[in-house]
C-alpha cells in the first residue's frame, strides 16, 4: 500500500500520485546511482520514462528476450531508461545474465542491471524496496505464468504493466487500445 509503505520514498494515494510519482522517480534514480556506481542520469528531464523488469532471471520470465527487446527500445528512444532487477543463477543462465549486463555497459546512465540475491535489496546493501515501482512501465514477458504478483504491485503503485498474454497474466490484465480508449 503506497500510502503507508516505508520503502517507497514519499507515500502517496490516488489523490496525489501525479505530484508524488516524479519525486519518487528522482529517489529511484539516486538509489540506482548508488547501487551501480554509475550516474543514472535524468537525461535533462525528470519525466523521461523508466522501464522496469523485476523478477527471477530465468527463461520462464523471458530473460532470453529481454536484452534484445530493451536494446532496441534504448537504441530507438534516447530519452528512455531501464532497470532490470532480480536474482539470477549465473551457473545455469550466465550467458543470458551477461547479455543483460552488457546493456548497462553499452548504455551507461540509461540502463541499470542489478543481479542480486534478493529482489529489492542489492548485493551492496542498497534498499530499493517498492521504490522500483516509481518506474513508468513494467515489462512482464513471462513464457507461462499460472499467477504473477508483479502486475498487482504495478496497479497499486501506478506503474503500467506490459505483459505477455499467458496464463494468469491473460486473466488479470486488460488490453487497452490507445486509439479507441477501450
Amino acid at each position: 500500500n503506497p500510502s503507508i509503505d516505508p520503502f517507497i520514498g514519499i507515500n502517496f494515494d490516488y489523490s496525489n500520485v501525479v505530484e508524488v510519482k516524479p519525486e519518487n522517480k528522482k529517489l529511484l534514480r539516486q538509489d540506482i546511482t548508488q547501487a551501480t556506481g554509475v550516474p543514472f542520469d535524468e537525461l535533462g528531464n525528470a519525466d523521461n520514462p523508466i522501464i522496469l523488469f523485476i523478477g527471477r532471471l530465468v527463461p520462464q520470465k523471458g530473460i532470453d528476450i529481454i536484452p534484445q527487446a530493451l536494446r532496441r527500445i534504448l537504441n530507438r528512444n534516447p530519452d528512455v531508461q531501464c532497470v532490470v532487477l532480480g536474482p539470477g543463477d549465473r551457473d545455469n543462465f550466465g550467458r543470458e545474465i551477461s547479455e543483460l549486463e552488457m546493456l548497462q555497459r553499452d548504455f551507461p546512465g540509461r540502463a541499470a542491471v542489478l543481479v542480486s540475491k534478493r529482489f529489492t535489496v542489492t548485493d551492496n546493501g542498497v534498499v530499493l524496496g517498492n521504490k522500483v515501482y516509481a518506474a513508468d512501465l513494467c515489462i512482464i514477458p513471462s513464457r507461462f505464468a499460472p499467477c504473477e504478483l508483479v502486475p498487482f504491485y504495478c496497479y497499486s503503485y501506478g506503474t503500467v504493466p506490459i505483459v505477455h498474454r499467458v496464463g494468469g497474466l491473460a486473466d488479470n490484465i486488460q488490453q487497452f487500445d490507445l486509439e479507441t480508449g477501450e
